[in-house]
């Protein structure tokens, strides 16, 4: 389980991208036992997304995580497009890169968002790993809520 914030620090306009900083921390302590790292796990990504069309941005990240077991971190990088499909639906397809030091992996994401209400946000996201198909997957479930 991640916990973590979005702050949105430029709002972008015209060639300009909008600019954003992610952090989040996976906890040793809530989740599967099986999952859980020794220590606590943060993450902190610079996130740049830039309008093509009205209904679609795109998105490029890179930053940096820690796996909660070791101090060097591996580096992320990332590139994504998201789309509309109606006012309270959307999706998104993207490719993670880790950058490892014992090795990389490319995972391919895809995912819908659904705005619920005016301030939240719900997520459901498959990874997928095209160069090990049967050894890496993962599916996952969002909640995102607007604060301010």
């Amino acid at each position: 389980m991640l916990f973590g914030a979005k702050i949105k620090c430029y709002e972008g306009e015209g060639y300009i991208p909008s600019v954003g900083v992610l952090a989040e921390f996976r906890s040793p302590h809530i989740g599967s036992k099986d999952l859980l790292p020794s220590n606590i796990a943060p993450s902190l990504y610079l996130l740049l997304e830039q309008p093509i069309f009205e209904s679609l941005s795109l998105c490029y990240n890179a930053g940096l995580e820690w796996d909660g077991e070791s101090s060097t971190p591996s580096t992320f990088l990332a590139l994504g497009a998201w789309f509309s499909i109606t006012d309270q639906l959307g999706g998104y397809l993207e490719t993670n890169n880790y950058l490892h030091p014992e090795g990389n992996q490319y995972l391919t994401e895809f995912g819908l968002t659904w705005l619920a209400s005016r301030r939240v946000q719900l997520d459901l996201e498959a990874d997928l790993d095209f160069k090990n198909l049967g050894g890496y997957y993962a599916i996952g479930f969002g909640v995102a809520w607007l604060v301010n």
